[in-house]
């Protein structure tokens, strides 16, 4: 076949040498290198990976250039979306690969044709669909009322042309989608799904709505209570009207568009129900009890938002910095590196930076989790969100605002993956079919036992009218993702990130804990554990060591140098051994520090850790032990995952089988496996989790990317893990305490029994009330409070998902 490759190389005469290397090979029956335009026309059967690799052959200076593509791409399950992400990443023609199931985008570095990247990923699997059109990520910020009209916006969404994936986040008011559609016509067709829905272009939500109805609660009040006292039933239809003309609206309005079933339609087929039967002043106090409740309700929803918003309301917009001998008032984001931003007492840090004048005490409750306040002078660190104590604080600006501590912290969060826990899920397909079948089920008990005989018209249409009430599924649909979503305040506020609601159903079950041990387990630094007495004394031994590893940058080099030693010696014509160590002359005498091979006949020693041998003019004066050391904490917190339950806790680590053997048992783990490369950590947790345990995986380097993608979670050590950890994570440890693990685990624990409870008390009370109306023993009223009373108890006990006093030991 015929390709065109983008490359680019220095010289004509460069390209000309590229084209006759391909044009010699029999693979290759035409090739012209087009200089000017930087493209390559082959006519080969040859693939890009081997193109280039005979191009390189040719001119090793040859630069090929990556295609990127976005491909609309959907697919039924996530574990298929990460089997094709895999797949594609593990074809040599494919630079990299980005699979998100969420969103329904398959992006891709590569030297292939889009056709060709979508053959391969159908050979991987092939139920995936592939849309044409360019796709667009939207996260279009809407308020609404009512948590099922939420659902009903999504469905709608979800079922239009053009529209690859849809989720409404109805707690943090967030519409995000992936369509070919522009964001115009999306907004349009969703007014005119629900054109009670906001658009919020800004941060504050609307409140006049919520004004309004609490003005007309209470005129409807008065005239009910004046209905009651005078006895008049046009006071009492006048009472039904102002609270609830808009239900009545809204109910119209949906039926002249063909859509039904929805929280208002039920109300004004229940009340008016009651009214058709002269219940007038039950149709009133029913409808002004519904808008109580829903009033209410949407208080409680307001609360818990405006309370996760604090939580995570981590920096300020505005800095003060020293400019030109003169302090100005800036948009943090105008900082720049280098700059000096001036802190004073109470203040927030909009930006990461190092102290360079002054001394205070910081609050990094809001990033750590921690809550005891840490000392802050001349070169300490200072993350963004961090409260200054007392005294005014000089910091030099180390990063800009997009790269803060605090602005990563709040781009975790507000683009975690929004995939929904498996309880969601349910929720939404049960919803689907709980109204319509509660809704015959009401029509039958409204319209059967009159036309048997068994009962009076009036009777049955009243019972009627009491399931109708209770066949809206709002408890349920707005009770579980705001329970999710107040977790993650939680969350926040012990120091831990979450991304999206199916990570804490997953991190809840986790029976097996597996932990990385450089950075994770251990402190990820050298130091010096020990001094073997031989031939010379320790103050000795160190010195001459310290006066050849003094220019090396090397890590073992760095732990000697930081090591403190009485005596001062200087070290003259130092050379390195390759592979071996160093060696150098402190007077007439030649001094070598290394590995046991730096002399003959060096003992074998029993030590964990590197062995140092120093010697003077061949004779042994002494060992140096260096090792990274198990943090203080790991002990505890490896107790306290036993104590909560976790089956297994395995130790996963690129350093030798017998280091980590030694971290085992100085921990009482279960298994620890060394010498791994990084798809060797992968392949022992594949195989747990071949055998049915569910598994999190702890890490923190670039190696550990593939295995907190592998595992059932990931949890990256976040203070010091790398950016490519922290992205391939489902959770990210922002304190790097090892006892925000066991923490993560309870939260995600206690979130999912908060889930439970609501989805049992919401359909409990309901299927009560139900059976209760079908037997003419309930009323409207109760009916109403199955319907949005229990809504709101839902909603109040959500928000217990908000509090954690568990902090960190």
């Amino acid at each position: 076949m015929v390709r065109k490759l983008r490359a680019e190389i220095d010289c004509a005469a460069c390209a000309k040498k590229v084209e006759n290397k391909l044009l010699s090979s029999p693979s290759v029956r035409s090739a012209s290198f087009d200089y000017s335009r930087g493209i390559i026309t082959i006519d080969s059967d040859l693939l890009p990976y081997e193109i280039e690799r005979i191009s390189r052959e040719a001119e090793d200076d040859i630069s090929f250039i990556y295609e990127s593509y976005s491909l609309g791409a959907s697919i039924d399950c996530a574990g298929c979306a990460k089997k094709v992400e895999n797949g594609l990443r593990e074809d040599k023609n494919i630079k990299s690969a980005d699979f998100s199931f969420a969103k329904g985008v398959l992006s891709v570095e590569t030297l292939l044709t889009k056709d060709e990247v979508k053959e391969i990923a159908r050979s991987i699997e092939d139920e995936i669909v592939f849309s044409e059109e360019i796709v667009n990520s939207y996260a279009i910020k809407a308020e609404i009322d009512c948590a099922e009209c939420a659902r009903k916006v999504e469905k709608a969404l979800m079922e239009k042309d053009g529209v690859l994936s849809c989720e409404y986040d109805y707690p943090k008011k967030v519409i995000k989608l992936s369509s070919a559609l522009p964001i115009d016509e999306i907004k349009s067709f969703i007014k005119s799904i629900e054109e009670d829905i906001v658009f919020i272009e800004g941060d504050e939500s609307p409140k006049w709505r919520a004004d309004s109805l609490l003005v007309r609660i209470g005129l409807s009040l008065i005239v009910f209570i004046a209905s009651i006292a005078l006895d008049g039933e046009i006071l009492a239809i006048l009472s039904y009207l102002i609270a609830g003309y808009d239900v009545l609206i809204k109910a119209i309005k949906n039926i002249a568009k063909g859509r039904m079933l929805d929280e208002n339609f039920l109300m004004t087929i229940a009340t008016l129900g009651a009214l058709f039967i002269s219940s007038y002043d039950e149709a009133a106090g029913v409808m002004i009890f519904y808008q109580s409740g829903e009033y209410f309700q949407r208080l409680a929803v307001g609360k818990s938002r405006s309370s996760i918003s604090s939580l995570l309301d981590l920096t300020e917009k505005m800095v003060r910095i020293e400019r030109d001998g003169k302090e100005i008032l800036i948009e943090a984001e105008k900082a720049e590196i280098g700059d000096i931003m001036i802190l004073a007492s109470g203040e927030k840090a909009s930006l990461d930076g190092t102290v360079v004048e002054g001394s205070s005490y910081l609050d990094t409750k809001a990033i750590t989790g921690e809550s005891v306040p840490v000392k802050a002078e001349e070169g300490t660190k200072v993350s963004s969100g961090s409260i200054n104590g007392s005294g005014v604080l000089r910091i030099r600006i180390d990063s800009l605002y997009c790269d803060s501590t605090a602005s990563r912290i709040k781009r975790l969060l507000e683009e975690s993956d929004g995939r929904k826990a498996k309880s969601e899920k349910f929720i939404t397909r049960f919803s689907r079919y709980y109204t319509p079948a509660v809704c015959i089920m009401a029509l039958l008990i409204a319209a059967i036992p009159p036309l048997l005989g068994l009962q009076p018209l009036s009777s049955s249409i009243y019972s009627g009218c009491t399931i109708l009430v209770i066949s809206c599924p709002c408890a349920l649909v707005l009770s579980v993702p705001l329970a999710y979503f107040a977790s993650m305040g939680a969350f926040s506020k012990a120091g831990i990130i979450i991304k999206g609601d199916e990570s804490i159903q997953k991190l809840s079950k986790a029976d097996t804990i597996m932990l990385d041990k450089t950075g994770t387990l251990t402190f990820g630094l050298f130091s010096v554990q020990k001094v073997i007495e031989m031939g010379g004394n320790r103050d000795r031994i160190l010195s001459l060591a310290k006066a050849l590893e003094s220019s090396s940058s090397h890590p073992i080099a760095k732990a000697i140098t930081s090591c403190s030693s009485s005596l001062s010696i200087k070290a003259e014509r130092i050379r390195e051994i390759a592979g071996v160590g160093i060696e150098g002359y402190v007077g007439s005498k030649r001094i070598a520090a290394g590995s046991r091979k730096i002399g003959e006949g060096l003992p074998e020693l029993d030590e964990d850790g590197t062995l140092v041998y120093v010697t003077e003019d061949s004779s042994l004066l002494g060992v140096i032990v260096i090792s990274d050391r198990v943090k203080d904490e790991a002990d505890a917190a490896i107790r306290e995952l036993r104590r909560i339950g976790i089956k297994e806790i395995d130790i996963l680590s690129g350093d030798r089988e017998e280091i980590a053997g030694r971290v085992k048992k100085a921990l009482s783990l279960d298994k620890s496996y060394g010498s791994l490369l990084p798809d060797d950590k992968a392949k022992v947790i594949e195989k747990a989790m071949r055998d049915g345990k569910r598994v999190a995986y702890i890490g923190d380097g670039i190696n550990d990317a593939l295995s907190l993608r592998v595992a059932d979670v990931g949890i990256a050590m976040g203070g010091v893990g790398s950016d490519v950890a922290i992205e391939a994570s489902d959770s990210v440890i922002m304190n790097d305490s090892l006892f925000s693990i066991p923490n993560a685990i309870k939260l995600s624990r206690r979130t999912e029994r908060i889930v439970m409870e609501n989805i049992v008390l919401s359909l409990s009370i309901k299927a009560l009330v139900f059976v209760l109306s079908a037997f003419s023993i309930s009323s409207i009223w109760l009916a109403v409070f199955a319907d949005t009373g229990v809504a709101l108890l839902a909603a109040l006990n959500s928000l217990r998902a908000l509090r954690w006093k568990g902090g960190i030991r």
